[in-house]
């Protein structure tokens, strides 16, 4: 998404997984051919149903 003209904003999803040690991780994959100047990333909680 490009925000005023002026720069390029890319929105990634993170989804929840736990390790076997019962800890959470987020698993990121930023899409390289679209080289945003700023990238949000959303993580989502346990169940992968909310922000």
């Amino acid at each position: 998404m490009i925000v005023n003209g002026e720069f390029s904003v890319s929105v990634v999803i993170a989804r929840c997984f736990e390790i076997p040690t019962g800890l959470l991780r987020w698993k990121l994959r930023f899409d390289s051919s679209l080289a945003p100047d700023i990238a949000v990333v959303v993580r989502m909680d346990r169940a992968n149903c909310a922000i």
